[in-house]
């Protein structure tokens, strides 16, 4: 069983993080992209437990990547001019990812308690 977690969460964290690298390039969408973020990581930290936990931590960096990929081959946009708008970016997404991963974990956690505790009745 912990084989198959440390090899999905991977897999579906790359996925989403493949996802929200497309859509990123495609919209202006801040709120929408963020959203999804948190609902990504939290989805794969609770499916996954503790790989879900870090594998979710790490969806935002897609947004970075594609940020980077849009200054390099595109039109770059005229807020992510500076090393320092990256250094923000990549804070923010960071920690909107690692939230929603942990939310994703402590759900799992709190649904296991539950599933328990009424086991025991």
């Amino acid at each position: 069983m912990k084989t198959l977690e440390w090899l999905g969460a991977p897999l579906i964290a790359f996925a989403a993080g493949a996802f929200l690298f497309s859509a990123n390039l495609h919209t202006d969408d801040t709120g929408i992209i963020a959203g999804l973020i948190f609902i990504f990581a939290a989805v794969v930290g609770f499916l996954f437990r503790k790989p879900g936990l870090m594998c979710g931590s790490a969806i935002g960096l897609s947004i970075l990547a594609s940020e980077i990929w849009y200054y390099r081959h595109g039109a770059p946009r005229s807020q992510m001019s500076s090393t320092r708008d990256f250094i923000l970016l990549l804070v923010v997404v960071t920690a909107i990812s690692v939230v929603g991963s942990l939310a994703g974990f402590g759900l799992r956690r709190l649904v296991a308690q539950k599933v328990a505790q009424s086991d025991l009745r």
